[in-house]
């Protein structure tokens, strides 16, 4: 019975390293195709990069008690248009903090109580939107990619 065993295994591991070796003989190593110069600098020009809108602490009152958060808000935009996005920012960045707080009072508590505030993040990433796209035509591509809210949980306090 073991003998049997043992002639059994043997014979597979024959055929499996004379097919190896047979595969390995026929196809053999694979070439391998370098990628252009033209096509690297075009995923280079497609890269998002991170700018930061807002960083401090916005206040809820909507449940009758002031809780307060502190909060970070950036935007992915493309690396190429990082410059036009930072200096659109930086010319109307006191009206941009109006609009985040207004819309951060206005906020339903339950809103707040997401796990990752996509309702208030949608919210506020329409709003960023109309700033920094201005009017621009609905098919018309979007200069901010995504908005990143990031926000702890609220203290209370008092308002």
């Amino acid at each position: 019975m073991f003998r049997a065993a043992l002639i059994t295994t043997a014979l597979v591991v024959a055929e499996a390293v004379g097919l190896f070796w047979i595969g390995s003989t026929i196809w053999g190593p694979q070439e391998v195709l370098a990628i252009d110069q033209v096509a690297t600098e075009e995923i280079a020009l497609d890269r998002s990069v991170e700018v930061p809108v807002f960083d401090g602490v916005l206040s809820n009152d909507r449940l009758g008690t002031a809780f307060f958060y502190r909060t970070e808000i950036h935007v992915q935009v493309l690396e190429a248009d990082q410059v036009a996005v930072a200096d659109l920012l930086d010319r109307n960045r006191n009206q941009i903090r109006a609009d985040i707080n207004a819309a951060w009072r206005a906020a339903d508590p339950a809103w707040l109580q997401e796990p990752r505030m996509e309702t208030l993040t949608r919210r506020i990433e329409s709003l960023l939107r109309e700033h920094f796209d201005g009017g621009s035509t609905a098919g018309s591509e979007s200069v901010i990619r995504k908005c990143i809210l990031l926000s702890g949980t609220g203290i209370r306090g008092k308002a």
